[in-house]
């Protein structure tokens, strides 16, 4: 999937997915679960983070840990999947999950008016926003294998605040059949799975307009769950009022910023705030506590819109929105002064150059895990506090004229730094999305991994990834060679101890696949919510051994889930040796096969290693 970046459609929140945009193709899943595909529809969505919940008694359960599948343009971060520019989602669930899930996505880079970020700035005057806690919610049902497709809509969302209690896939279809039915029409057709564009869902339109002008997503979703596209405007004071009571879990001391975005700013009006000024508040009970000292009592719902709780300054003559009252989960708070919405107090943020400067430096090559074996030839690059990069000792897309650069996800340990160029930096004939170069951090200031395209991304093997490393970083460590270990190999099992004094699981295998000599094994262990997986996708002999290179994307890997939470892999960016010791045949299939192995794995975060060293399979076909 290539990600769109020069889009000349004027609505982008209906550009996404219709002749403008597109999404990740659903390939088999990399895990041997089911996939399920979309897109996040609040126009382009850079770095939504996609989770997925079981349902557990009508409600939304635990999370399901994620994976990404080959071809899938986003990354994975704490078992969720981050969306990429075009805001769409390919990922695989664990193997055997079946069943209804809630599908929920939070937070993003969006521009105020809707259009895709071009050259760093939103056409047509946006600004650059965060979505910061706001959410919007789907279900899909999956099965043990195959596809699902599902895209996360306001539509989706207010079906699922519609269902209620005792969510499930019947009363979800029942309250979105009927909803789409009020607001598209009888003989719409539209569904869940319908990828939405401006002629099968029109309401996405004035959806668009109405954030453009400030409103919240919270106020729009409720108005659509009541079969209308009628929507508060912000900043209002005009409609009835009843008492409000802020949710408990909203109490707490907020560090935030001030932003105008689309509104008109404070100048002139009782209200103070500079853009992107620092705002230090609280809540307390039903109390706001505005810097200064200032508290404002006694909120209220406008127009029983229950998630948005408001405050009057009645001597400044300003309000403030909370939203998401319902939830208990805060988003942001609009400002208003009765009449015209003047911006929000919401998450600062994430500073980009902040993140250049702390991570700046040059790097050594030390691998290359993706495109031909040995063909980069630079040794060494630099990233420069502005952005610009440099290679040395051999070609590289050197990039001096940054355009556009995003660090995502906000937060945490582990974030991914795209720079963008303004000029044809892949030879591919033009600028497009393909012309960037995309930094793995493991920590705030270092970067771990570097890939870049050589030519368009939807050719096969124009990727490059390698492994970068800096003066006085640690040494790797050692996985050591499985052909030298002894240990004795367990009929029918895959068995390996996770780390230095970690668990030492011995499960049963579940399922073998690829049972022939020319294209490999697929082999499959679990026991409850702990599993192993081992692949080599390509031909296999005895007495050999197959390694996987810094994560590469080359059909071999190790696998393991240790409990439910837990699921560590050497895709995410580790070492692996798999050795065949035995391999009988029948013809060109396997029969029988037995073999050692030893891995690097990491978590989805991608900042924390550990070593299997006495790895052993075997498997006996029936």
């Amino acid at each position: 999937m290539k990600p769109i970046r020069l889009l000349t459609c004027a609505a982008a929140l209906l550009a996404l997915l219709s002749g403008c945009g597109g999404s990740d193709a659903p390939p088999a899943a990399a895990s041997g679960g089911a996939t399920v595909t979309g897109a996040v529809v609040k126009g382009p969505v850079l770095g939504s983070t996609v989770c997925a919940y079981a349902i557990t008694g009508g409600a939304k359960g635990a999370q399901v840990m994620l994976s990404t599948v080959a071809g899938a343009a986003g990354s994975i971060s704490a078992g969720c999947y981050v969306t990429p520019a075009s805001g769409s989602y390919n990922f695989a669930v664990p193997a055997g999950t079946s069943g209804d899930l809630l599908v929920e996505a939070t937070g993003g880079t969006f521009c105020s008016n809707e259009t895709p970020i071009v050259s760093g700035a939103c056409p047509g005057g946006g600004t650059l926003l965060n979505l910061g806690s706001s959410a919007m919610r789907a279900l899909v049902t999956v099965s043990t294998s195959g596809n699902a497709t599902v895209y996360t809509t306001p539509l989706t969302t207010a079906a699922i605040g519609a269902a209620g209690a005792g969510l499930s896939a019947g009363t979800f279809n029942t309250q979105f059949n009927a909803l789409a039915g009020t607001l598209l029409g009888t003989s719409s057709g539209v569904t869940p799975s319908t990828a939405p564009n401006a002629t099968n869902q029109p309401y996405l339109a004035q959806v668009a307009t109405y954030l453009q002008g400030g409103g919240s997503l919270s106020t729009a979703v409720t108005a659509l769950s009541r079969g209308t596209t009628t929507f508060t405007p912000p900043g209002s004071s005009g409609g009835s009022t009843t008492t409000a009571t802020i949710h408990a879990a909203l109490a707490g001391t907020y560090n935030l910023s001030f932003y105008k975005g689309s509104g008109a700013g404070c100048a002139g009006t009782g209200c103070t705030f500079t853009e992107g000024q620092a705002v230090s508040l609280s809540i307390s009970g039903n109390n706001l506590n505005l810097p200064g000292g200032k508290v404002l009592t006694n909120p209220f719902y406008r127009n029983g819109h229950t998630a948005e709780a408001i405050w009057r300054d009645a001597a400044a003559g300003i309000e403030y929105a909370l939203t998401d009252n319902d939830s208990g989960t805060f988003s942001e708070i609009n400002v208003g002064d009765g009449t015209h919405f003047l911006g929000q107090i919401r998450a600062t943020q994430s500073p980009v150059q902040a993140t250049l400067a702390a991570v700046a430096g040059t790097y050594n090559k030390a691998q290359q895990y993706a495109g031909p074996a040995n063909d980069v030839a630079w040794t060494s690059l630099t990233l420069g506090s502005d952005g610009a990069v440099t290679f040395t000792g051999g070609a590289g897309p050197t990039l001096a004229n940054v355009s556009v650069t995003m660090v995502y996800p906000n937060g945490g340990t582990a974030a991914v730094l795209r720079i963008y160029s303004s000029t044809d930096i892949n030879g591919a004939g033009g600028v497009d999305d393909d012309d960037q170069i995309v930094f793995y951090l493991d920590t705030p200031n270092h970067i771990k991994d570097v890939e870049y395209y050589v030519g368009p991304s939807n050719a096969s093997g124009n990727k490059r990834g390698v492994t970068l490393r800096k003066t006085g970083d640690a040494a790797p460590p050692d996985i050591g060679a499985p052909s030298a270990l002894t240990n004795a190999i367990a009929a029918n099992q895959i068995t390996g101890t996770v780390g230095a004094g970690g668990p030492a699981l011995a499960l049963n295998v579940s399922s073998f696949g690829g049972l022939y000599v020319a294209s490999g094994f697929t082999m499959t262990a679990y026991a409850g919510n702990q599993q192993w997986q081992i692949r080599v996708g390509n031909a296999v002999a005895a007495n050999t051994n197959y390694s996987c290179v810094h994560g590469a994307r080359d059909g071999r890997y190790v696998r393991v889930q240790t409990n439910a939470n837990t699921i560590l892999s050497s895709q995410e960016g580790g070492n692996c040796n798999i050795y065949i010791t035995e391999l009988t045949t029948s013809g060109s299939a396997i029969t029988s096969i037995k073999g050692r192995f030893t891995a690097e794995v990491f978590s989805f975060s991608r900042n924390a290693s550990t070593v299997i060293a006495d790895g052993t399979f075997s498997y006996t076909a029936p």
